[in-house]
Parts: C-alpha cells; structure tokens; sequence
C-alpha cells in the first residue's frame, strides 16, 4: 500500500500491479518538491550545524571531487548524493521534514540509476556553494545555493529524459484502474 501510495506501483484492475513508468511531469513534480523540501533543510542546517557537522559535509564535497571524473555521473556519486542530502535534512532535527526528504530521495536515486546507466557522461551537480554557505552561517544564502542546485539536477535529468526516456511506454496489462483508488488521491 506504501509503494501504490508513493506513486511506485499502478494498480491494473484484477491483474495486480506494476512498476510505474517514469514520466516528465513525475520528474518535474519530484524536483519542485525538492525545491520546497530541501531549501528550508538547507536553511536550518545553517542554524543548527555545528562544527562537527560542517567538517562532515566538507569531507563529503571532498570526496565527491575526488571521485569525479570529469564530473560524470556514476553509482558511488548518486549514492554520496543522498548521504549529502540525508545529512543536510537531518540536521533540521526535525523528524516529519526527514521523512519527506527520505521519500522524495528515494525517487531520486531511481533517476540517479538511469543517469549513471542511459547517460554516465552527464554533467555532475557539486554541494560545495551549499556547504559554504552553511559554513557561513548564512540560512538565506544555504537556501538559495540549494535551490540552484536542486534546479541544475532538474535540468540535467530533464534534458536526458526528454531524449531518452520518453519512448518509453507502460506494457500492454490494459489500462491502470485509478477510478479504484479515487478515494487514496483525495485525502
């Protein structure tokens, strides 16, 4: 139920359910949550951080440009990606807005996968303008440099997509049933 909630499954009437396709307008909707989601984590990080958790997030920028090859994208950086973000949500101590981010996070790393599998040479998006404003103590200028970045992440994933992605279409099971969960969507 958590997975057809999430948008993961789409149910097909008396047959079960499916993975469901990645589209434009789920990548799109995912990164305006971003956005929204990440910016004010981002902000309060500024606040809440200490010394120690500033030292950590440098030594993840430091290991991301480490692992950099010409700032392509591969599985170890995806998965540094989220360790990056969970890192910076959790630092808003603030269990509701981690919970939110852990979700939308786990959308992104589904796209991340395609990225590192259809696109490995697309550009990479760094954290250091985040982890510097953060290490100033500047909440406006954290949220804003998480913003551009979370825009930059959207505009890579977009642009791939639209090449690549868009051809691809749900397997003939018939039609998804959503008239079934009209009531899940309401609420």
């Amino acid at each position: 139920m958590r997975l057809k909630q999430e948008g993961w499954l789409l149910p097909f009437h008396r047959r079960g359910y499916l993975i469901a396709p990645i589209g434009l307008q789920d990548i799109s909707d995912i990164y305006e949550l971003r956005l929204i989601l990440e910016s004010a984590c981002a902000q309060i990080a500024a606040q809440r951080a200490t010394e120690s958790h500033i030292q950590s997030l440098q030594e993840m920028v430091l290991t991301e440009e480490k692992d950099l090859s010409a700032w392509t994208i591969s599985t170890n950086l995806a998965a540094m990606n989220v360790k990056f973000h969970m890192c910076i949500a959790e630092l808003t101590k603030n269990a509701k807005l981690i919970n939110s981010v852990r979700v939308v996070l786990d959308h992104v790393v589904r796209f991340d996968s395609m990225l590192a599998q259809y696109a490995p040479s697309t550009p990479w998006v760094g954290h250091s303008a985040i982890v510097s404003a953060i290490k100033n103590r500047n909440s406006v200028e954290a949220g804003k440099r998480m913003q551009e970045h979370i825009e930059q992440a959207r505009i890579r994933i977009l642009n791939v997509s639209a090449g690549h992605f868009v051809g691809l279409s749900v397997p003939s099971l018939g039609k998804p049933n959503f008239e079934a969960d009209s009531d899940d969507r309401r609420g």
